[in-house]
């Protein structure tokens, strides 16, 4: 599988980054791609805030990787499947394993316990909206407890510029609609958010942002993708093309198989609605598989794993704030915007050992070992666009964003 690398914003103003300089993320060290942790610690039942009228304590639990001194760590809130009247944060075995697995690569995660049930059933659209609605509500509010914890008694060291979402099935829903329903215009007709403080619920810790940097979309769908204009929040899927509970497109959603409840847009509309709109993204399909495949399959769960590990370390990684390592190394890349050549020279000398350039899916469209100090890359074969360029200096590669013309 290719590793997917997105680049997005200022693709023409030809910064460089030194992955290996990246301190606070450890970005170009085995951190974020692999276990460097074999122990996990578990803080269990942590309240992070209550229903609007106060009867009932929403929980969740904090996964970190145990042994860890990093001052300020990505955070991934998950939420569970069950089609939203079953299911919890211990009973998803899909979310219990990611939780573990992202936790021991050096992130921590929480999973989310939210209101289960619908106020008609079997739901109707309005009904099944009011219930996402409050979902995302209760989200939002796990969302900002991790940034008040982290201008207070910073208990749990988060990076609170690296909160991300996510959730399987139902709980892929409520983290889509958290991204992507963000004007009071998109709120469905049928839910009235009257004392509610409008998209932003009132479950607990007010005064605090509730955005995501990405929202990891296992097997959900959003009410309509047309919520995703003027957004630009990258989104990774998966999804199976033979989804029988979640429409692998758009299609009408049948709850519990049996009711018909309202039209959705599922992973491939989406993947291929945030193409149209320049958001970054990434899709892996499973090919005539069914509902949420990388439940009880190991090989698949590893192949879901990994592709979302590569999609939030590559993204957060280009996008890390850090010295131009241009200042330090004098390596010239130009023309920018490339056009049929560019040229690449060392002014310290030092050999550019191997330069790779990928697209905006990820794909890679060039690879050559100059071993020298200057050359220039033959860019004719290359359609116009935006790619990034993995530069091999030594032992250190630098990671530069270009536009060819």
């Amino acid at each position: 599988m290719n590793r997917t690398f997105l680049l997005v914003l200022n693709f023409g103003l030809g910064f460089l980054w030194m992955a290996s300089s990246r301190a606070q993320f450890l970005c170009g060290t085995d951190r974020f791609r692999s276990n460097v942790f074999t122990q996990v610690t578990t803080t269990s039942n942590i309240q992070y805030g209550s229903n609007p009228n106060g009867t009932t304590n929403l929980l969740m639990d904090v996964y970190e990787p145990q042994g860890d001194t990093l001052a300020r760590r990505p955070l991934i809130i998950f939420a569970h499947g069950g089609s939203f009247i079953s299911g919890s944060k211990e009973s998803d075995n899909a979310i219990v394993d990611l939780c573990n697995r992202f936790a021991k690569m050096g992130y921590v995660t929480a999973p989310i316990n939210y209101t289960l049930g619908f106020d008609v059933f079997p739901p109707n659209p309005e009904s099944a909206a009011r219930t996402v609605v409050r979902s995302v509500h209760e989200m939002k509010a796990a969302v900002r407890f991790f940034r008040k914890d982290a201008a207070t008694s910073n208990q749990f060291r988060i990076d609170p510029d690296n909160i991300f979402v996510g959730g399987s099935s139902a709980g892929a829903f409520i983290a889509l609609h958290l991204a992507y329903v963000d004007q009071p215009s998109e709120i469905p007709s049928g839910v009235d958010t009257t004392g509610l403080n409008g998209l932003e619920g009132i479950c607990g810790n007010p005064g605090y942002p509730s955005h995501a940097k990405i929202v990891i979309n296992l097997c959900g769908a959003l009410g309509d993708t047309a919520w995703m204009r003027g957004n630009t929040t990258p989104v990774v899927s998966v999804h199976g093309t033979n989804d029988a509970v979640v429409p692998f497109g758009s299609a009408v959603i049948n709850f519990l198989g049996t009711f018909p409840v309202m039209e959705v847009d599922g992973s491939a509309s989406i993947d291929e609605q945030a193409a149209k709109l320049g958001i970054p993204h990434a899709f892996l399909i499973f090919n005539g598989d069914g509902h949420v495949p990388y439940q009880t399959n190991t090989g698949k769960m590893n192949q879901t794993s990994d592709f979302v590990r590569d999609f939030i370390y590559d993204y957060m990684c280009a996008n890390a704030s850090i010295t131009p390592a241009l200042e330090t190394q004098n390596l010239r890349l130009w023309p920018v915007p490339a056009g049929e050549e560019i040229h690449f020279f060392s002014e310290f000398g030092e050999r550019v050992h191997q330069i790779e350039i990928f697209d905006m899916q990820g794909k890679k469209v060039l690879s050559v070992r100059p071993m020298q100090a200057s050359g220039r890359l033959d860019m004719r074969g290359i359609p116009p666009g935006f790619y990034a360029l993995h530069i091999q200096m030594g032992s250190s590669t630098y990671i530069r964003r270009i536009s060819k013309l």
